[in-house]
């Protein structure tokens, strides 16, 4: 397709305005809706800081106790992860961190409900916190059960207004604390490192959690490139497959997998013992491609309507020998400008809908924007969206006959 057949699209849209806007509207109002899923996703399973990089750090995220009467699921113990995680050789390091939980810290007598969460002082080596005020605490902190926190940016705000937080101090489960260090707020969609205040886990008052087999933790395995990941995975399989398991269990199912891979492992796998990646991509990518299909239906639609008014122009193109390839090619070019121009109208609207999410609250400190891998993901959904909207319509009219082209009627 030349400049001359742009010119020849842009002139047959503007001639009906009426369908053009219906189209762009349909066209635009979906992929802005794949776009803010997207954007979503992204956030959840991407690389973005503060979580550690992807590339290089799985983890143990969920874990099963199967018997033949017995099943227990869920989040891992510390005690498994220290004693058959943490010992692995192929790993750099492992750190253990709690998920986070609801708690009630004391500022001056006042009573604020915060998320709180204990990890070990390596954590912050892996994450990659903006430290606004402050810095980590240290690994003697955590051996030595110094009783220091971190806040983020919002919870600084709410304990002690605009002034800053470093040196001050907040009472938690009947002990004082000393804040060290300030971060950028983190949105509570990204579960590795989301929280209001970070404690030491050293500080824990109880040490029964260091031999529970399962629940409230998650291991982050450090890995020294990524392609190490197969051999700790076997590694970890290994030690599991010798490891003695308490009764009525009969074996532990879990393995090192990104976010992403441990929701498969959770969603597709009945024993879980595979994560099945690809099937949870080939589900999501199958969802929205059904998602498109109405949508679709009604501009092939309208699309049949628009170029059944230029029967005369597509009647004489055949008399004159215009092949059904080149008509086909044509209307799909026609159709696939539509889309883009529809595409270019839903950028800023799945900007205003995710401007308006991070406002709502629904998440906290949700940040959801727009970045390249959510732009690729609307470019694909783009080109999707106008082979399912235009091969149909182009390929019925590639067929008519020039007299049924001048009658304006479908065979």
């Amino acid at each position: 397709m030349n400049l001359t057949a742009l010119k020849l699209t842009l002139r047959v849209l503007a001639r009906r305005k009426v369908f053009t806007a219906i189209s762009l509207f349909g066209v635009s109002f979906t992929l802005a809706t794949l776009m803010v899923v997207s954007s979503l996703v992204d956030q959840a399973f991407g690389s973005h800081p503060p979580d550690p990089d992807r590339a290089t750090t799985i983890g143990v995220y969920t874990m099963r106790l199967a018997g033949e009467h017995y099943i227990s699921s869920g989040l891992p113990g510390y005690g498994f992860i220290d004693k058959q995680v943490r010992p692995l050789k192929t790993p750099e390091r492992v750190v253990i961190v709690s998920v986070a939980e609801s708690g009630s810290v004391y500022e001056s007598g006042r009573k604020f409900d915060l998320n709180v969460r204990d990890v070990e002082a390596p954590f912050f080596d892996l994450a990659r916190f903006h430290f606004l005020e402050g810095a980590p605490f240290s690994a003697e902190d955590d051996r030595a059960a110094r009783q220091v926190a971190i806040l983020n940016a919002a919870t600084r705000a709410r304990l002690y207004g605009q002034g800053p937080a470093l040196g001050r101090e907040l009472e938690y489960e009947g002990r004082t604390f000393r804040v060290v260090g300030v971060v950028a707020d983190v949105s509570e969609i990204q579960m590795t490192t989301f929280s209001d205040v970070w404690f030491p886990m050293g500080t824990r008052i109880s040490s029964g959690y260091r031999d529970q087999m399962r629940g409230g933790h998650l291991g982050l395995v450090k890995l020294k490139s990524s392609k190490d990941k197969a051999a700790a995975q076997a590694e970890l399989a290994q030690r599991l497959s010798v490891m003695q398991v308490p009764e009525p269990y009969a074996e532990i199912q879990t393995g090192l997998d990104t976010p992403f891979e441990a929701m498969s492992r959770e969603m597709f796998s009945g024993d879980m013992k595979d994560s099945r990646p690809k099937l949870a991509i080939a589900l999501f990518l199958t969802l929205a491609a059904l998602f498109m299909v109405l949508p679709a239906v009604n501009l092939a639609n309208l699309a049949i309507s628009r170029a059944l008014e230029r029967a005369a122009e597509i009647g004489v193109r055949k008399a004159f020998g215009a092949s059904g390839r080149q008509l086909i090619g044509q209307l799909l070019f026609e159709n696939l400008i539509l889309t883009l121009i529809g595409g270019i109208v839903s950028i800023p609207l799945t900007a205003l809908a995710l401007a308006l999410f991070n406002r709502s609250g629904l998440v906290h400190y949700a940040d959801f924007g727009i970045n390249v891998r959510v732009l690729l993901w609307g470019l694909l959904a783009a080109a999707v969206f106008s082979v399912l909207s235009g091969l149909y319509p182009a390929w019925r009219l590639s067929r008519l006959t020039p007299a049924e082209a001048m009658r304006g009627r479908l065979s």
